[in-house]
């Protein structure tokens, strides 16, 4: 289409124009590249998975956890209280601890901080279930349990904090 439209120019036309496009093409090239969050945007896809992996694991935790230990089903049912309840507890303490010291700790930290202290945080947790493995204990499993979904709680919590104080505040004037 190109080439029927130039059939049309005359020679020193058609070489204007083939130099202008090669400037323009020259020019785009040169250009330095916008930087895009397509990193950031793929990292957090991931980790968002594997945060829905692990919470959706408990229910293959219970079983397990009920059988190795010889738990009752209340007993077995307290997994998934940790887990949640720390959501729970969680939003609890970060409201209160904002209000005493008189600004939003979550917006004072910032979302990619905020994100890399809640995996540590799940890390921390990760890794205090391998003593508590070893020492057969089901306490401490439902401790290190709980450590792990707070530090959740802080990395979910990023994109919707006011939402979850505002639902804590009005859990707190009700009881």
């Amino acid at each position: 289409m190109m080439y029927q439209a130039m059939k049309k120019f005359s020679p020193s036309q058609k070489l204007i124009t083939l130099g202008h496009q090669l400037k323009t093409t020259r020019l785009l090239m040169n250009q330095p590249k916008k930087p895009t969050n397509t990193g950031a945007l793929a990292t957090l896809v991931i980790v968002f998975f594997f945060w829905g992996f692990i919470a959706a694991s408990n229910s293959i935790f219970i079983p397990f956890c009920k059988s190795h230990f010889q738990l009752n089903q209340f007993q077995s049912q307290l997994i998934g209280s940790a887990f949640y309840g720390a959501y729970f507890f969680g939003s609890l303490i970060l409201f209160l601890l904002s209000n005493v010291l008189g600004f939003d700790i979550i917006n004072k930290i910032g979302y990619k901080k905020g994100i890399i202290y809640g995996l540590w945080i799940s890390v921390i947790g990760a890794l205090l279930i391998i003593p508590s493995a070893n020492a057969n204990s089901f306490p401490a499993i439902l401790a290190s349990f709980f450590v792990v979904a707070l530090g959740f709680h802080y990395n979910r919590l990023q994109p919707s904090h006011s939402l979850l104080h505002l639902v804590i505040l009005l859990l707190v004037l009700i009881a």
